[in-house]
């Protein structure tokens, strides 16, 4: 039966997941078209984007995006350095009437940028090397539940150059990973309950204790997903620290209803 329940939780991660998570993206993306809360709408809200490496950052904001050609009006580069001790310092701001993302760089035109401390210099045209896909620039990022499992890897990486906090997404990777020992241990924790015989009695207290253990597994498992969440636990102790008590607990039942 744990076997069983192992597989079927490989299945439930490997399949079945990302097919639900492919459904909640659709869900939210179609809300956000409905409701017309897409950066770069009609209505002219700015868009605002980050990328970067671990040297440099580049907070970008557009006035503005063209929905046909979709390159960005009234555009404003602000550039940051990292130094030795991982600081980050602001070294130069670029205004350009245009950019347009094409083949890993932002072509600017009529641009005017100026270093801390200089005086601005003019551009007809400015290349600036850019991490960012064209497909994926003015997408945001998807939350963690709509994230499919084979791609929380890639966007774990992403968000980390892009220079954002991926505790979010790395908790939900490792809660992922360890969904197969919350089915064979709760499966255990199943039969433990159900060797005793009806004829012996006591019944009734089996059946309240189970529901106890499985409201207090519930609980622990939200407990540890918020103090991973604030970053309080490491997410990887924050997500096989429940399925793993679970199991012991488990095991701890069935030896003693068996052994006495």
């Amino acid at each position: 039966a744990a076997g069983a329940a192992v597989a079927l939780g490989v299945l439930t991660v490997t399949v079945l997941g990302p097919m639900a998570a492919a459904g909640d993206g659709v869900w939210q993306r179609e809300r956000a078209r409905i409701s017309g809360s897409v950066p770069g709408s009609e209505s002219g809200e700015a868009v605002w984007l980050r990328e970067g490496d671990a040297n440099r950052q580049m907070i970008i904001r557009g006035g503005r995006q063209e929905q046909a050609s979709g390159r960005l009006l009234d555009a404003t580069f602000f550039i940051y350095t990292t130094t030795s001790t991982g600081r980050r310092v602001f070294t130069e701001r670029i205004d350009a009437a245009t950019a347009t993302l094409n083949a890993g760089r932002w072509r600017l035109t009529d641009a005017a940028g100026a270093q801390t401390g200089q005086r601005a210099v003019r551009y007809a045209t400015l290349d600036l090397p850019s991490n960012l896909a064209d497909e994926e620039a003015f997408q945001r990022f998807a939350r963690p539940q709509s994230t499919p499992f084979w791609s929380l890897p890639n966007q774990i990486r992403r968000i980390e150059d892009a220079g954002f906090a991926s505790t979010a997404y790395q908790l939900r990777l490792q809660q992922l990973l360890a969904t197969p020992l919350i089915f064979g241990a709760m499966s255990i924790l199943a039969a433990a309950f159900s060797l005793r015989l009806m004829r012996l009695g006591d019944l009734a207290r089996m059946t309240v204790a189970a529901v106890v253990l499985g409201f207090a597994f519930f609980f622990l498992n939200q407990f540890s997903s918020a103090m991973g969440s604030a970053e309080v636990v490491p997410p990887i102790v924050a997500a096989w620290l429940p399925p793993i008590l679970t199991a012991l607990a488990a095991f701890t039942l069935l030896f003693y209803t068996e052994d006495g």
